[in-house]
C-alpha cells in the first residue's frame, strides 16, 4: 500500500512505513490532516512548531483508539520505551503529511535546519524515518529588517527618531560626554550646573529621549499588530481549506 502523497519527497522509512500500514494508517489519514489544520484554524500562531500542533492533534478523543495501537505498534517494532513511542507517533505522522499540510496550508509553512533531538536520531536509528525535519508554522522574519521596514513605511517616525538621536547627539557634545547624555535621555534627570550650555544639553537630551522612547514604542506596537495580521492570516488559510473540504 503507498503511504503518503508527494512519496518523492517523504522521509518515512522501510519501519514506519511498516507500521502505518499495519495500521490502516490510509483510511484515517485524511482524517489527521483535517484534524491538524481544524487545530491551526483555531489556535495556530506564527512561529508554532508543526509536529507540537500534530502531538495535541492526536491527543484528541477520535484519534485515542489509533494513537493507542500505534504506540504498541512501535514499541512491538523498535528497541524504543512507552513514553519515546509517544512521541515517535507525532514525529512519524509529521514525516508522512508534512509536505501535504505545507501544500494545503498554501506554503506557509518553513522548515528549519536544526541540532536534531535525541528521538529523532533514535527514530533514525529504528528505521522510523529517513531525517527528521523540523517545520514552523508561518514564516521566520528577522526583528532588525521589520524594524528598517517600519521606519522606511512611517516617514513620521523615521523623523521623529533621527530628529531624537540628533538632539542627543548635540546634548553629548554640549556636555563633552556621552554618558550625561544617554543619562538624561534615558532618566529625564537634569544635571544642576550654571552654564546655559549645560541647560540647553538637558533640555535637548531630554527632549531627544522621549522622542526616541515613543518612537521605539510605536515601533514595538506596529511590530505586535504585524505579529497579530500574521496570526489571523494563517488561521484565514487554515479555514478556507477546511470549507473547502465541507468540513466544519
Amino acid at each position: 500500500m503507498k503511504i503518503g502523497k508527494g512519496e518523492e519527497k517523504m522521509a518515512v522509512d522501510r519501519k514506519g512505513k511498516e507500521i502505518l500500514e499495519e495500521l490502516n494508517y490510509e483510511k484515517i489519514r485524511d482524517e489527521i490532516i483535517e484534524g491538524i489544520i481544524r487545530r491551526i484554524s483555531k489556535e495556530g500562531t506564527n512561529g508554532c512548531n508543526l509536529r507540537e500542533i500534530i502531538e495535541n492533534t492526536l491527543k484528541e478523543e477520535n484519534f485515542s483508539e489509533f494513537i493507542n495501537r500505534m504506540v504498541k505498534k512501535i514499541q512491538q517494532k523498535t528497541d524504543m520505551s512507552e513514553e519515546e513511542s509517544k512521541l515517535s507517533a507525532s514525529y512519524l505522522i509529521q514525516e508522512d503529511v508534512g509536505d501535504e499540510i505545507q501544500k494545503n496550508m498554501e506554503g506557509e509553512i518553513e522548515e528549519i535546519t536544526e541540532k536534531e533531538e535525541n528521538i529523532q536520531e533514535k527514530g533514525k536509528k529504528e528505521k522510523l524515518w529517513t531525517s527528521s525535519t523540523t517545520r514552523i508554522l508561518g514564516k521566520r522574519h528577522n526583528f532588525f529588517l521589520e524594524f528598517i521596514y517600519i521606519l522606511k513605511r512611517h516617514f513620521i517616525l523615521r523623523i521623529t527618531i533621527i530628529t531624537g538621536i540628533v538632539f542627543l547627539i548635540i546634548s553629548a557634545i554640549l556636555f563633552q560626554s556621552v554618558y550625561k547624555a544617554i543619562l538624561v535621555g534615558l532618566t529625564l534627570t537634569a544635571f544642576e550646573e550654571e552654564p546655559f550650555s549645560i541647560k540647553i544639553a538637558n533640555l535637548l537630551g531630554g527632549i531627544g529621549g522621549i522622542l526616541i522612547f515613543f518612537t521605539s514604542l510605536s515601533i514595538v506596537l506596529q511590530h505586535l499588530l504585524t505579529i497579530r495580521s500574521r496570526d489571523e492570516m494563517l488561521r484565514e488559510i487554515a479555514r478556507r481549506f477546511l470549507e473547502k473540504k465541507g468540513v466544519r
